[in-house]
Order: structure tokens, then sequence, then C-alpha cells
């Protein structure tokens, strides 16, 4: 199973460990959706035009370490990706201490494994939303 459908056992505002964040928006609405990954799995959604952040459900604590292992493993930190347009995505990872962003338009040429990080990103994301 990859993921839980119980409530958060994190206080997403109490939160101080390392976090994982993968967003996009702009276009016609200018409304941005991010989705934010704690360590422990749980995780978060925040939009723009609401403002809050909310629970969505919880990968397997493994799935949630191989996405932390995968973003350290391919040097996301030392990538330089700030080309932002009408529709944007982006990467972001906070280890408290500092914060590093990726971000791209629609119209980007992007690195082959940021995307394929993103879109697998968003389709365990959609496991979680789609239930």
């Amino acid at each position: 199973m990859i993921f839980s459908c119980k409530s958060p056992v994190t206080n997403f505002q109490d939160y101080n460990g390392n976090l994982l964040t993968i967003g996009s928006g702009g276009g016609f609405t200018g409304i941005y959706n991010e989705y934010s990954l704690l360590k422990s799995g749980e995780v978060y959604k925040w939009n723009s035009a609401g403002k809050e952040r909310t629970y969505v459900g919880k990968f397997e604590k493994k799935l949630a370490e191989q996405f932390f292992y995968n973003y350290k493993t391919l040097n996301f930190e030392q990538k330089r990706i700030n080309s932002p347009g009408n529709m944007n995505y982006y990467i972001k990872f906070d280890n408290r201490t500092n914060e590093y962003k990726l971000l791209w338009s629609d119209k980007s040429k992007i690195d082959p494994n940021v995307l394929a990080f993103y879109k697998t990103f968003m389709q365990k994301i959609n496991t979680i939303t789609k239930k």
C-alpha cells in the first residue's frame, strides 16, 4: 500500500524537519497549488486562493524516504533552474536552514531527471487525492 487515510500525526505549523514541496500554478487564474511532504510521509496541500494548508494523506515512510533520497542523489541542490513563465512548476527543498527551489515554465527546456521526479511525485499525490 502506498498511502493511508489516517489523521495527521504532525501539526504542520510545529514541524521543523526537512520539507519537500512540489507545486504549480499561474496561467489565467494565477492560482498556485503545492504539496509538501514531511519525512514521516505526511502530505499537506496549500492553495494560494484559500491560503490555508490542509492534510491530504500519507505516503508509506519508505516512499517518503525515497523521494528525499532521490532529491539528494540527483543533486537538485546544485542545479540552478529559474525560468518562470505563464504556467510554472517547482520543486522546493527546505532543510530549515536553507531553501532550494527549482522553477520552470511550460516553455522551458528542463533536465529530464527534474521532470521525472516532478511527474512521479504528482502521480503519487494523485493516488492520495483521488480517493
